[in-house]
C-alpha cells in the first residue's frame, strides 16, 4: 500500500486553498510552502485509506472473512 501515488502540485494547491481555516494559526495564515508537507501526507493517508478499503471489499466479496480484532475494542 506504499505504492499509493504522490500528490500532484495541482492538487497540493487545490487542496491548500480550499481548506485554508484548517491552515490558519494563532490568527495567521500558514504560508503554502510549510504547508506543502503536511498537505502531502494527508492527501496520500486518504489515498492509501481508500486503497485498503477497496482491497477489504474485494476480500470479502471473494470469500468469507472473519474479524477477529475490531479497533476501539
Amino acid at each position: 500500500f506504499a505504492s499509493v501515488a504522490q500528490a500532484t502540485g495541482e492538487e497540493i494547491a487545490a487542496y491548500y486553498f480550499s481548506h485554508l481555516p484548517e491552515f490558519t494559526r494563532g490568527g495567521r495564515l500558514v504560508p503554502f510552502d510549510q504547508a506543502v508537507g503536511e498537505i502531502r501526507q494527508r492527501l496520500e493517508a486518504g489515498r492509501r485509506e481508500a486503497v485498503i478499503d477497496e482491497w477489504l471489499a474485494g476480500l470479502r466479496r471473494r470469500g468469507d472473512v472473519m474479524e477477529l480484532y475490531q479497533p476501539g475494542e
